[in-house]
C-alpha cells in the first residue's frame, strides 16, 4: 500500500477518495505522467554542461541571482482586488469597535460560474471573501523572489519573482489546511509573468490566502522551472534545474495561496460578501 500511495497512481486514487470529479482527477493524472514533469531526465548534468552553465551564468552576471527567497505580500504588485475597508475603519474613531455591527444574512448558494465572469461581475462589488478548503488537492503556491537585491532577472518576463507549486497539486493537510476550512482571501492578483504583460498567452491569476503554508517547503529546492528562463539560458538549462533541485529557498513562507490558470480545472467555493449578503460562488474553469 505505501508504495502504491507514494506512486502516480496511488495520488490518482488519493483524489478520487478525497472526492474530486473524475474529469478533474484524470487531467491532474496526465498531467503528473506529462513527460514535462514525470520521467524528466533524473541523471545528473555532465561536466561539460556544467562549465558551460558556470561560464554563462558569469557572463551574464547571474552568480547571485540563482540566490532565491519566499517573497512577503507586501512586495507583490498586479493586484486586481483587495478587500474593502472594514467596519471600524469606516466607523471611525477610538471606540469604532465598540459599535454593534451589521449582521451579515445567513448564507445563500449563488450561480455556478467560470472565473471570469466572477472576476467581471462578482468581483468588482465584494467587500470580503473567504475560500472553501476542498478536500482534493489543489494548486497551491508561494511567490519568490530573489534572494539579494539589485540581480538581474532569470525569466522570461525581466523582472525577480515568480512561484512555485507541486506539479501535481498539494493537499489541504500539506499547506497547513484543513478540509472545509473558510480561509479570508487577503488579495486577487495577476501571476507574475503578467505583472507586466497582461497580454501573455498564459493566462492566470493568485488567490491569496491569509492562512497556509507549503510544508513541504524545504523540500522544493529553488523553485525554478526551466520553461521559465529566459532564452539565453536555454542550452544550460538542466544544469539549472538540478541547481535549483539541490537548493533551499531562504526565508519564511509569506505570499501564499491558489493558483487559477486558464486551460486547468479549477473547482473551488468563494464566498462573497457584499451589502450585507454572504453568496457562495462555485468556480468551475476559467472561461
Amino acid at each position: 500500500m505505501a508504495r502504491i500511495r507514494s506512486s502516480v497512481v496511488g495520488q490518482l486514487l488519493q483524489d478520487v477518495a478525497a472526492g474530486t470529479e473524475p474529469a478533474a482527477a484524470l487531467k491532474m493524472f496526465m498531467q503528473r505522467v506529462d513527460p514535462s514533469y514525470y520521467m524528466r531526465t533524473q541523471s545528473a548534468p555532465k561536466a561539460g554542461n556544467l562549465k558551460q552553465a558556470e561560464d554563462a551564468v558569469q557572463k551574464l552576471g547571474l552568480a547571485e541571482a540563482v540566490e532565491r527567497r519566499f517573497a512577503r505580500f507586501d512586495e507583490v504588485r498586479g493586484l486586481a482586488w483587495t478587500p474593502k475597508s472594514t467596519y471600524e475603519k469606516a466607523v471611525g474613531g477610538i471606540f469604532a469597535k465598540l459599535y454593534p455591527k451589521p449582521q451579515a444574512k445567513a448564507l445563500t448558494k449563488g450561480q455556478t460560474m467560470t472565473w471570469l465572469k466572477f472576476v467581471h461581475e462578482v468581483l468588482p462589488g465584494a467587500e470580503s471573501i473567504t475560500y472553501t478548503v476542498p478536500a482534493a488537492r489543489k494548486p497551491y503556491a508561494h511567490i519568490t523572489a530573489c534572494a539579494v537585491d539589485g540581480q538581474p532577472s532569470l525569466f522570461k518576463w525581466g523582472h525577480e519573482y515568480s512561484l512555485y507549486r507541486w506539479a501535481s497539486g498539494t493537499l489541504p493537510v500539506d499547506f497547513a489546511l484543513n478540509a472545509g476550512q473558510e480561509v479570508t482571501v487577503k488579495a486577487i492578483g495577476l501571476l507574475p509573468h503578467m505583472w507586466d504583460d497582461l497580454s501573455s498567452p498564459q493566462q492566470g491569476a493568485f488567490v491569496y490566502l491569509d492562512e497556509g503554508q507549503d510544508l513541504e517547503a524545504s523540500n522544493a529546492g529553488l523553485g525554478l522551472h526551466p520553461d521559465t528562463l529566459r532564452p539565453d539560458l536555454h542550452s544550460v538549462r538542466a544544469s539549472i534545474e538540478h541547481l535549483s533541485k539541490s537548493g533551499t529557498l531562504k526565508g519564511v513562507p509569506g505570499a501564499g495561496g491558489l493558483k487559477i490558470t486558464k486551460g486547468e480545472p479549477i473547482g473551488i467555493d468563494l464566498i462573497v460578501t457584499a451589502g450585507g449578503l454572504r453568496v457562495q460562488y462555485t468556480i468551475d474553469r476559467w472561461d
